[in-house]
């Protein structure tokens, strides 16, 4: 008698990505797995940029100090979906943000967000693109 047994493997098919959010502003960290099973659901770790704190945000249940400052997980268990979304973020929330899979192989993928103060108030939109791109291009050599 023959068993056969069929191994599958979990994967992030939407991974977050490397952001750049002018404070107060909403945003939206997305990530997903092809396991669609409750078993597999995906935490959200929050490390800062000094890396003194860290801390999972979502790991199967929101964090009460993100709770309170109305940031939610869109999740949908059917589809793999734990989307991170904040309605205003903080210049604290600069930072690396890791979506794992809880269950399975425990894949994860990180992303860097670095927040802008909002400090000033650009005569032209090239000014907010330079501004951007030295700050993406300076995280990345970090």
């Amino acid at each position: 008698m023959y068993c056969a047994v069929e191994l599958v493997s979990t994967a992030l098919v939407v991974k977050p990505r490397n952001t750049v959010v002018v404070r107060g502003q909403p945003m939206e960290l997305r990530c997903q797995t092809n396991a669609t099973s409750n078993s597999s659901a995906l935490s959200w770790k929050f490390t800062s940029v000094d890396g003194e704190e860290q801390r999972f945000i979502y790991d199967e249940g929101l964090d009460p100090e993100y709770r309170s400052r109305n940031v939610t997980v869109d999740m949908d268990s059917s589809s793999g979906a734990y989307h991170l979304q904040f309605q205003a973020v903080l210049l604290s929330d600069a930072g690396t943000y890791t979506c794992q899979d809880s269950a399975g192989d425990g894949m994860a993928r990180a992303a860097w967000v670095a927040v802008l103060g909002g400090l000033f108030t650009p005569h032209t939109n090239s000014s907010i693109v330079l501004i951007i791109n030295y700050i993406a291009w300076s995280l990345s050599i970090v």
